[in-house]
């Protein structure tokens, strides 16, 4: 298998964490806890063949400082088959309390693991879902973004967020139009066989084949 990380942040990013343009301002984040009351948010990626989702790094920040609540947050790999290509179905997902939520006030990454692989075959989106909440207590915990218009993509359904009415939404062309990628990444395990690959600008990560080998393989 290649097991790699991929993660639509460029080397010369320049990362960034939005206010939401309404009290209360000190919580009130873009990308995460805000009074909207916005669930949850879903980076895309794009797959050519098939792979396996075994994990994340989801780079966060918490104003308060420490994560100290019983809340909890869910991590989900979803399909694409939602209305225009939004997020469908929840294909595996991983709680995450809040407690456990290490090295936030940096934004250092999050690392987890799913239970199983999650198979994912063409394209798939990484989610991170608050669920229902208040802006009280002292978990105001946002998803750390590029700068606005410092990303390389071009395409405007990159990524979604969920309103409180639970329907997705692209960020760029029906929410605060920002042009971001979100700091939601996936590490997959490249399924063996030359035709399938993940994709990263122009760098596609193959697996190593033949699999099982005896003496050497190709990469």
């Amino acid at each position: 298998m290649a097991l790699d990380t991929v993660c639509d942040f460029e080397t010369d990013d320049s990362l960034t964490i939005y206010y939401a343009d309404i009290p209360p301002y000190d919580s009130g984040w873009a990308i995460g806890h805000n009074a909207y009351n916005d669930i949850a948010w879903a980076e895309r990626y794009t797959v050519t063949g098939s792979a396996n989702v075994v994990g994340g790094v989801y780079m966060l920040y918490e104003n308060s400082g420490s994560a100290t609540s019983g809340g909890t947050a869910n991590a989900h790999v979803y399909s694409t088959t939602g209305t225009n290509g939004k997020p469908g179905t929840s294909l595996g997902s991983v709680a995450i309390p809040f407690a456990s939520m290490t090295n936030l006030t940096d934004g250092s990454g999050h690392l987890f693991s799913f239970t199983a692989p999650v198979a994912v075959t063409n394209a798939f989106y990484m989610g991170f879902a608050l669920g229902t909440y208040t802006l009280t207590g002292p978990d105001t915990i946002a998803v750390i973004t590029s700068k606005h218009g410092n990303r390389s993509t071009t395409n405007n359904d990159q990524n979604c967020v969920q309103w409180s009415d639970s329907k997705w939404y692209f960020e760029a062309t029906e929410n605060f139009k920002l042009k971001v990628n979100y700091g939601l990444c996936a590490i997959i395990d490249v399924v063996g066989g030359v035709e399938n690959y993940v994709s990263k600008g122009d760098l596609n990560v193959y697996a190593a084949y033949p699999n099982p080998s005896a003496k050497e393989v190709t990469l």
